[in-house]
């Protein structure tokens, strides 16, 4: 395992070329407005990029979602070699398959997940934002704060957490143990941004 902001499951990356600029044009609008709003970014003191975004792939194929991959926090807009397929996972193991020009984001297994909790859900948002996360620790939805990022337990516990909730309330759940770590999810990318500013700014 590696380091906070860092590939931290067993990873087989498989080089491939990169997705459509039709398939990412929704992932760039929706991450630049999250850059914009420094929720997804790079911190330089940290050296390490934080945040990221996925959509469930639509078309019938091996893949299961489209993430952003590792490392890219940066960069503030990114362009489709930025984009990797996740194609398997096994939460048991730690283990994720991705194909792309670039690795999968230390995220990936949280919004994989998020993906296995409802068939509903077709669209993962994940960010940083540190006073909001105290401000919402247990009043919305929250994993235990023992359980870190990027371990079999957080997969667990995000997919339980999204499986149980209303569907009237904001789909954004607190990670307890990943410090300033927020998700949002929606049926859409735009759904689930409406969600995560709803909480965020409501």
């Amino acid at each position: 395992m590696q380091d906070e902001g860092y590939i931290k499951f067993q990873l087989d990356w498989e080089d491939g070329p990169p997705p459509a600029v039709s398939e990412i044009a929704s992932l760039q609008a929706i991450r630049e407005i999250l850059y914009g709003k420094q929720w997804i970014g790079f911190d330089p003191q940290l050296n390490v990029g934080f945040g990221n975004i996925s959509s469930r792939c639509a078309a019938p194929s091996d893949f299961h979602f489209l993430i952003t991959g590792t490392q890219t926090g940066q960069h503030a807009h990114l362009r489709p070699e930025h984009f990797t397929y996740v194609s398997s996972y096994d939460f048991q193991a730690n283990a994720l398959t991705c194909t792309g020009p670039i690795q999968a984001s230390s995220e990936s297994m949280t919004h994989a997940a998020a993906y296995e909790a409802s068939s509903e859900i077709g669209a993962v948002i994940h960010i940083h934002e540190i006073n909001a996360w105290k401000r919402l620790m247990h009043q919305i939805p929250t994993t235990l704060e023992s359980i870190t990022y990027g371990t079999p337990e957080m997969a667990f516990a995000v997919k339980d957490l999204l499986s149980q909730l209303d569907t009237s309330q904001p789909q954004v759940i607190v990670m307890g143990g990943h410090e300033a770590g927020l998700l949002a999810t929606g049926a859409h990318l735009d759904i689930a941004l409406e969600h995560l500013v709803k909480v965020m700014e409501g």
